[in-house]
């Protein structure tokens, strides 16, 4: 019977790691935060060669960790800035983490983050609102003066008072 549960756990997990995730799930709004954000595998087979993703304007001294092989860049849009790492090459098969060390506003609520994956073929956009449904969930962040004692799963959105940070 253990068994069995455990294999359910894992097949009902897998999919959670097709997706570009926040690993951090909560944190301290006026803080410093080091975000990490995880890509689970490539776009059906092919490496990922790109990652983009959108920061909300209300973030304050964005800093893309260097990777090697990759380089960042920061551009600032109308309502947003963009986070760019472009040169490199994950393999399909294999997970990695692109960090970003950032200020988080003084304020509580949501922080959405949209997110391109661009592949050797093809790419994906991870850019729904997080929740039940959701196939393609942008990483999300509840700012709040308590962190989540639990890890929130991928169609969680949980509920904090606050203002709404979510791009839409």
């Amino acid at each position: 019977m253990r068994n069995r549960l455990m294999a359910a756990l894992v097949i009902v997990s897998a999919p959670a790691l097709a997706h570009v995730t926040l690993t951090e799930k909560s944190a301290k709004p006026g803080t410093s935060l080091v975000a990490h954000f995880h890509v689970g595998h490539g776009c059906s087979g092919s490496p990922t060669t790109a990652l983009q993703i959108e920061m909300p304007a209300s973030l304050r001294q964005l800093r893309p960790d260097a990777k090697p092989g990759w380089t960042a860049t920061v551009e600032t849009k109308p309502g947003i800035q963009v986070i760019r790492w472009t040169g490199g090459s994950l393999p399909a098969d294999q997970s990695g983490d692109f960090v970003v060390t950032l200020q988080l506003p003084p304020t509580e609520g949501r922080l959405l983050f949209p997110t391109t994956q661009i592949c050797a073929a093809g790419e994906e956009h991870w850019s729904e609102q997080p929740g039940a449904g959701a196939k393609k969930p942008a990483p999300l962040l509840m700012v709040g003066k308590t962190p989540l004692a639990a890890p929130m799963g991928a169609g969680d959105t949980g509920s904090m008072p606050g203002m709404d940070m979510t791009r839409h």
